[in-house]
């Protein structure tokens, strides 16, 4: 059963699974740069424990790979180099998911010398991070991200992006926010030789 709060505070879920009767266990998804940084909190009324967790993600763009990110396929000449689709943006999420609920990292659940992993959709991956931290009693609030890349523009498709990471996580899209930047120009993320 869930609780209602007010709009600037997220819904709580509680679950029978936790320490104490009532207790709800909530987990904030803060992403910057394609990383993610998750705190878990118990009960407004009684915070026994803070968590956070940090994950940046980068990929090499090479030619002729298509590019994916936030679970949206973007036309340009050149997309991120990995086992799957090498969905930065979503793999970072889903790597800061794991390591706040002290679950391991995308690696170990998802090794790139897998075959059945070749070319997946990151948006999979993701889902089934998030049902393992459901089986844990967790729950996310929202996600905040930022992706880094000079081109292609990507702002046009952040609201594509906002809503495919809200339907895997069974969230309002209100509660979902992509940014995409560029660096000026400057580093691996400016030259369009990578993505962050």
């Amino acid at each position: 059963q869930a609780a209602r709060t007010s709009n600037a505070e997220p819904a709580i879920i509680r679950s029978n699974t936790l320490p104490e009767p009532g207790w709800a266990r909530l987990v904030w998804v803060i992403a910057a740069e394609a990383s993610a940084r998750i705190a878990t909190i118990t009960n407004f009324a009684r915070i026994t424990a803070t968590r956070n967790s940090t994950s940046r993600r980068a990929h090499r763009l090479v030619a002729g790979r298509p590019f994916v990110i936030g679970g949206v396929r973007v036309p340009h000449e050149s997309g991120p180099l990995g086992h799957s689709d090498a969905d930065a943006l979503v793999h970072a999420i889903s790597d800061a998911l794991l390591g706040a609920c002290a679950l391991g990292d995308l690696g170990a659940h998802f090794p790139d010398d897998d075959p059945q992993w070749k070319d997946a959709d990151s948006l999979r991956l993701l889902a089934a991070c998030h049902e393992l931290s459901v089986r844990h009693g967790w729950t996310i609030a929202n996600v905040d991200a930022t992706v880094v890349v000079q081109a292609p523009r990507l702002s046009a498709y952040v609201p594509l992006m906002c809503d495919a990471i809200a339907d895997v996580l069974g969230l309002d899209v209100a509660r979902i926010s992509v940014k995409a930047k560029t660096s000026e120009g400057m580093g691996y993320t400016g030259d369009g030789t990578g993505i962050a």
